[in-house]
């Protein structure tokens, strides 16, 4: 070979070895040298959340009124510390409130919006996220089924418009304005000095936000690494380094989120902590006692070290050995001899087990594939359902909106974003792919099954705010999945005050509403499109028509009772003892 060949073909085999320009620095000079107030921020949600970013953004604006807008898929800890604090002018996300163990509705949140302190700008999951695909692909728009019918699609006109169908002409189709924020914020598990970066599934709301930002992205990351390590790794490489104006070495910076180490072998991930975020709820109860949390934790020390210190190493290595796939079986020796081996079931209990009994007669009768179930109840019912329908060999896959597809539920913890069911999932995906493919997909074979704050007789739900003041929590995927599965049960406990004649707000039109379940029975849909009680759960000596009068006194319109009223059995002692197991500090049930 010619030996200036030789030369050449070498230096081409060799890979470049510390090229790009070095952007690590400290969360503080990424904060002080890319945000100014009145900008739009942009937190993104994928398989962590930039918690310690947030925190520098909250310690350097904190003692001003930076009037920022903030852009998030959900509104929870970090966001209503700056809520409290007057950082925003705006809060444009599709939930604002407490997440953990359910989906409740946070006072500071409430408090702020009634006295018109803050304006919330709500969405569906999949909206926002195609508004932010349409901001970063320059499109200005993107079609969307959901929203259309919703309260959503007349407080949002400026952002949401019907246009006729431009090809077969058959009707309109809603439309989204895209989202360009001035900058973003993510946490990564990995990033090499110049800011390609490695992110572990699910994806939640993936990384169009960074695409769309004009000033590009503040990048912090648990692990700096060198070129090989993104090589090895590209296809998890999810970030290109272009887009990125600082990467900040951040080790738990997702805290007290979790990072998951699906498929990244090189370094332990962690769990969500809970305690933590149960904390937090608690403090919020209180003005005082969160002024005291939000000094303790975040304006009171003075860098993200000086958080973790407060955090503790005994917490971190317990947090690392919980993300482990069978820590749970661990966890659940400490409550499984205080499971109840009664076959009487509390109310939640009646009414999981109902939703289940309804769910796997609709899914038979059908031949869903799929289902996708919200927070609460109705997550334990699909649950429970998939558990039956597997041993009895039928084919039925669970989705949970933010990407994880075909998990096996694990023991021990309710919450549907459980990171112990991780390792259980056959697909781990994004919000884009569950909530707009395998749920509004024109193939999908999904039914849903969600919760409700108020449900009227046509089967509108209303999930965020009630009158004209009082704000529950907002949409999460509620609107989508009502929008694009088959059909969906509601489910629900029923009381006047949730059972409504109208609700004030529809968050998602009832459209594809087919049954509603409560713990006193069933609502379904007659021909006219309203909701009749239909079935009720049976029991030895029961007086009928007491029963029957209570659930007229406890609906908020005059419902009528269907001719032929159908009992239901109670739920086996099998099932009751698999739904404590799901849920064995009773979060739900």
């Amino acid at each position: 070979m010619n030996q200036k060949v030789d030369s050449v073909l070498r230096s081409l085999a060799a890979l470049p070895i510390g090229d790009g320009e070095n952007k690590v620095m400290s969360a503080a000079d990424a904060v002080k040298r890319f945000v100014r107030p009145g900008m739009s921020i942009h937190i993104g949600i994928t398989s962590g959340i930039p918690y310690g970013l947030s925190n520098e953004l909250i310690r350097q604006f904190c003692r001003s009124k930076p009037g920022f807008d903030i852009i998030t898929l959900g509104a929870i800890n970090h966001v209503i510390t700056m809520m409290h604090l007057g950082m925003t002018r705006k809060v444009v996300t599709t939930y604002a409130g407490d997440p953990y163990p359910s989906p409740t509705p946070n006072m500071v949140v409430q408090n702020l919006y009634l006295n018109k302190q803050v304006e919330i700008e709500n969405w569906s999951i999949l909206a926002f996220t195609l508004r932010l695909m349409a901001g970063a692909m320059g499109v200005g728009f993107l079609p969307i089924n959901s929203i259309t019918g919703s309260t959503m699609e007349q407080e949002n006109a400026d952002s949401f418009k019907k246009i006729p169908l431009p090809f077969d002409g058959a009707g309109d189709i809603g439309v989204l304005k895209a989202f360009n924020p001035d900058i973003s914020l993510y946490h990564a598990f990995a990033a090499d000095r110049s800011g390609h970066a490695i992110f572990t599934p699910p994806y939640a709301e993936e990384f169009y936000g960074a695409y769309a930002s004009k000033g590009g992205v503040i990048l912090s990351a648990e692990h700096i690494v060198d070129e090989d390590t993104i090589r090895r790794y590209s296809h998890l490489s999810k970030l290109p380094s272009y887009l990125v104006k600082a990467v900040v070495p951040m080790e738990f910076g997702a805290h007290p989120s979790g990072m998951s180490e699906s498929g990244f072998s090189e370094f332990d991930g962690y769990s969500e902590d809970y305690d933590f975020i149960l904390g937090f709820r608690e403090a919020a109860k209180s003005v005082d006692k969160l002024d005291a949390w939000i000094e303790k934790w975040v304006t009171g020390v003075k860098d993200h070290d000086g958080y973790l210190k407060g955090l503790g190493g005994q917490k971190m290595l317990y947090l690392k050995g919980k993300v482990k796939p069978l820590s749970w079986a661990d966890e659940i020796k400490d409550v499984v001899d205080d499971i109840s081996v009664s076959d009487q079931p509390s109310k939640g209990e009646l009414m999981t087990g109902i939703a289940s009994m309804l769910l796997e007669e609709r899914i038979r009768a059908a031949g869903y594939k799929a289902i996708l179930a919200g927070i609460g109840n109705s997550n334990l019912a699909a649950w429970l359902t998939a558990v039956k329908l597997k041993k009895a060999g039928v084919d039925v896959e669970l989705i949970a909106e933010v990407g994880f597809y075909g998990y096996y539920p694990r023991p021990g913890n309710p919450f549907i974003f459980n990171f112990a069911n991780i390792p259980a999932c056959k697909m781990l995906t994004s919000a884009y792919e569950a909530l707009g493919l395998m749920v509004g997909g024109a193939s999908n074979r999904t039914i849903g099954i969600v919760g409700a704050g108020q449900v009227d007789r046509f089967g509108n739900i209303n999930s965020t705010r009630v009158g004209d003041g009082i704000f529950l929590v907002g949409s999460g995927g509620g609107n989508d999945v009502s929008a694009g599965a088959r059909e969906t049960i509601v489910v629900c406990p029923l009381n006047q005050m949730r059972f409504v004649d109208k609700v004030t707000y529809i968050t998602a039109p009832g459209k594809r509403v087919s049954t509603v379940v409560s713990d006193m029975g069933v609502f379904e849909k007659d021909a006219s499109g309203e909701l009749v009680f239909t079935r009720y759960p049976s029991r030895k000596g029961m007086d009928l028509d007491a029963h029957i009068k209570v659930v007229k006194e406890k609906t908020g319109w005059d419902v009528r009772i269907a001719d032929k009223l159908v009992p239901m059995e109670y739920p086996s002692l099998e099932s009751l003892i698999t739904m404590r197991l799901f849920d064995p500090r009773k979060a739900f049930l």
